[in-house]
């Protein structure tokens, strides 16, 4: 299985969508600021592309695979002492 990171911004649910637009308009302008562009490539990161309903598909899709990978495996959770 390949691993990757993602990040993200979240809002609660609810979060009127003006406020929702605003913060990804202004993320998406943030993200083309050439020092952060220089930043995330010298990482080895890509900017992201994926906002509102794209991106809550990935992050479901993300879950139902792991989940997947854990049942597969037997994995389960146990309670720090």
């Amino acid at each position: 299985y390949e691993v990757s990171t993602f990040y993200a911004l979240w809002a609660p649910k609810g979060t009127p969508p003006a406020i929702v637009e605003r913060m990804t308009k202004e993320l998406q302008t943030a993200l083309q600021a050439p020092a952060i562009r220089e930043a995330w490539t010298r990482q080895g990161s890509e900017i992201p592309t994926l906002t509102g309903a794209e991106f809550g598909a990935f992050v479901g899709s993300e879950i139902s695979r792991w989940a997947k990978v854990v049942k597969d495996a037997g994995l389960k959770l146990e309670e720090a002492k």
